[in-house]
């Protein structure tokens, strides 16, 4: 028999039915709904479902994206590219966003580059051979495009995810995909919005209350603090409406 916290459970009954009712009033399409996590704190739940640590300012060491000035589209989607995203995946009870996240953008960076229907990839590789960070202790997507790009990867068939550290058995001749180079993207819109118009994009954000009791629609973020970033994602478009 699984018990859960009452206290807490009524808490988030009644946080979401406020949050819905102020959208409603306001003309917003984002709404909560009471789930899996509704019985959890939002700490408890972010330890289970971040991931995301090491994020710092560039201090030259990459290389960086800037904003060409070439004219941007009003709107980018890659979900209406058939074949470009792989199917949104569970990280399970593992800190291992950083590892999705850098997946993600290697999946469909490749798919594009080549043409070709997404090859689904093994987060789990990198959970468990990328030691520059904790696995699911957490992590950063800059270290594993850096093993990525020295070692490659090799697909999820290979190496299913099992949402928990495991032992690395990387073989560089198994390798499906290599990346020849990243970079990081220039803290503005119009850096960003060029370059997730050539493919999707990682990126870190903080995770307000409002993922945990997620139940659709569209959160809007004014601001994302380099100090505050606590969950790796991948960007797959964006629009000026």
């Amino acid at each position: 028999m699984e018990f859960i916290s009452a206290s807490k459970f009524i808490a988030n009954h009644k946080r979401a039915a406020e949050f819905n009712q102020k959208q409603l009033l306001n003309g917003e399409t984002a709404r909560m709904e009471i789930n899996e996590y509704a019985d959890m704190k939002y700490d408890e739940f972010m330890k289970l479902r971040g991931g995301l640590k090491g994020i710092k300012k560039n201090k030259g060491t990459m290389a960086v994206h800037y904003y060409s000035g070439e004219p941007l589209a009003a709107t980018v989607d890659w979900r209406t590219s058939s074949g470009v995203l792989a199917p949104v995946q569970d990280q399970g009870q593992c800190g291992s966003c950083w590892a999705f996240s850098a997946t993600a953008a290697i999946e469909s960076g490749y798919a594009v580059a080549k043409n070709k229907k997404v090859l689904k990839l093994s987060e789990q590789e990198l959970v468990n051979c990328e030691n520059e960070d904790d696995g699911c202790n957490g992590g950063l997507m800059d270290h594993a495009f850096a093993w990525v790009e020295e070692n490659g990867m090799t697909t999820e068939e290979e190496i299913p995810y099992t949402a928990q550290d495991g032992t690395c058995k990387y073989k560089k001749k198994d390798a499906k995909v290599f990346i020849s180079g990243y970079k990081d993207v220039e803290a503005t819109d119009e850096a960003l919005k060029e370059a997730v118009s050539k493919a999707p994009v990682s990126i870190g954000v903080a995770a307000n209350d409002a993922w945990q009791l997620y139940g659709g629609g569209t959160v809007s973020y004014n601001e994302c603090p380099d100090d505050q970033l606590d969950h790796g994602v991948v960007l797959v478009g964006y629009t000026d409406k």
